[in-house]
């Protein structure tokens, strides 16, 4: 049987557990739910991207292929608001 593991929300801390469940199962369906229209972003070079010395591509931590090829389905606007275990 597949294990299927979901992560809410696409910021670095859901990043890193995806990231992690991918590296300990290589063979796992992971989805990450997120309530934004974006790719995870490093938050610390947005006075960078304001001031004009980065582009916004700059802030993106990993792009839509990288998605795809560790297998990790991106689900973006979804909001998450609630959870019956």
């Amino acid at each position: 049987m597949e294990k299927k593991i979901l992560v809410i929300g696409a910021g670095i801390a859901g990043l890193n557990a995806a990231k992690s469940a991918r590296e300990a199962d290589e063979d796992c369906r992971i989805t990450i739910l997120e309530s934004g229209n974006f790719n995870t972003y490093t938050r610390t070079r947005i006075p960078h991207y304001i001031s004009g010395e980065s582009s916004l591509n700059d802030l993106i931590t990993y792009g839509d292929d990288w998605y795809i090829k560790n297998r990790i389905n991106l689900v973006k606007e979804t909001r998450v608001t609630g959870i019956d275990v």
